[in-house]
């Protein structure tokens, strides 16, 4: 197993490890927010599209870097979820939008562009969670949940790329992949200019 890949796996388990202050206050009101941030995060598409996003966009790219953009994702997702109630609606979808149309048009990032496009892509992410009651226990919920998820996928995507048989379409799949979260960004900013307007 490569040390990169371990190292990933050991920053998800911090990540979830870091959800026990949660608990400090006692009983089961002090989980309620963080539960509450997991399961919006995981049943927000829009939350999703930004990950699959920033994947397609660092697919391949800065292997090296993949553990800070880890936790730059999951740290700005967790900050933007617990301090959302204030924030447009129409930020969120925007910013997934970038992140899709970064890897539809095939950009390769240089090193500090991956960082930034991952805290993009991260607080897009926790915006799009839309927790009905933003707290700092729902944001550590929603930043755990997708420092662990994104760890996970690009440490796949590290052993992905490394099969030879499927290097002539990685390219493809990514542009792919793109277009699919630019095409749900520009929907969904769409709708939540919209709304506002109504």
């Amino acid at each position: 197993m490569r040390r990169s890949t371990v190292c990933q796996a050991l920053l998800c388990a911090v990540a979830m490890a870091g959800s026990l202050p949660a608990w400090a206050h006692g009983g089961l009101a002090g989980s309620q927010s963080l539960w509450g941030g997991i399961s919006h995060f995981l049943t927000s598409p829009l939350s999703l599209a930004a990950i699959f996003g920033l994947l397609a966009a660092l697919f391949t790219r800065h292997e090296k870097l993949h553990l800070a953009a880890t936790a730059l994702a999951g740290v700005a997702a967790g900050l933007a979820s617990a301090f959302s109630s204030n924030v447009p609606g129409y930020l969120a979808p925007a910013a997934v939008t970038l992140v899709g149309l970064c890897a539809l048009a095939g950009w390769k990032p240089p090193p500090i562009g991956a960082l930034v496009l991952a805290l993009v892509a991260g607080a897009a992410g926790g915006l799009a969670a839309d927790v009905d009651a933003p707290s700092l226990p729902g944001g550590i919920g929603v930043g755990g949940v997708e420092m662990f998820i994104v760890g996970c996928l690009l440490a796949a995507c590290h052993d992905i790329a490394g099969i030879k048989l499927l290097q002539p379409a990685l390219p493809i799949a990514r542009r792919v992949l793109g277009s699919w979260v630019a095409a749900m960004g520009l929907l969904m900013a769409t709708l939540a200019v919209h709304v506002a307007k109504a």
